[in-house]
């Protein structure tokens, strides 16, 4: 009996390619105090996929992220689409966001952008009502100063988007 070596090959790597920069890009997310925190079973998966990465020659770059850099975890919910076909479409108005660790609902919010990068995390990026400090202000009356609302611009990591039965 002889053996044979079995090369795959992948017509188009790029997607690939893209896919193991993202998860190299994501893994370098992970400080130490994260790491640590982890549980034995998720610690052994992160070296898993970083051993992987680098044998697939995608590098992880160490990122440092700034303990503000996201002021907090979101659940989107989009409304069902009106009309069928390829041309139904959702009204954003209908859109609910809520904190993911506490299930409150950030009725504030007046714009969100949601960027979805391959090579990082998804992000959203919300308009809402703003404090005297420049803080979010998640539910509430709204902060007048000078005779103008206080508003402000805050990033928050996209945890799960989801659309809304019929």
């Amino acid at each position: 009996m002889t053996s044979a070596v079995v090369e795959p090959r992948i017509a188009d790597a790029e997607p690939f390619r893209t896919f193991i920069a993202a998860v190299g890009s994501a893994l370098g997310l992970f400080r130490d105090a994260d790491m640590d925190a982890l549980p034995a079973a998720a610690r052994a998966g992160v070296a898993e996929l970083r051993s992987a990465c680098e044998v697939l020659g995608a590098a992880i770059p160490p990122r440092e992220v700034p303990d503000d850099a996201y002021r907090g975890v979101v659940i989107i919910e989009w409304p069902a689409p009106y009309g069928a076909g390829p041309y139904s479409a959702m009204h954003g108005g209908k859109a609910a966001i809520t904190d993911a660790v506490t299930g409150a609902l950030l009725t504030t919010v007046s714009r969100a952008v949601v960027t979805a990068s391959p090579q990082d995390l998804m992000t959203a990026e919300l308009t809402m009502l703003a404090d005297a400090g420049g803080e979010p202000v998640p539910d509430g009356p709204p902060v007048v100063e000078g005779g103008t609302v206080r508003t402000g611009t805050f990033t928050f990591l996209v945890t799960e988007m989801r659309v809304r039965g019929r």
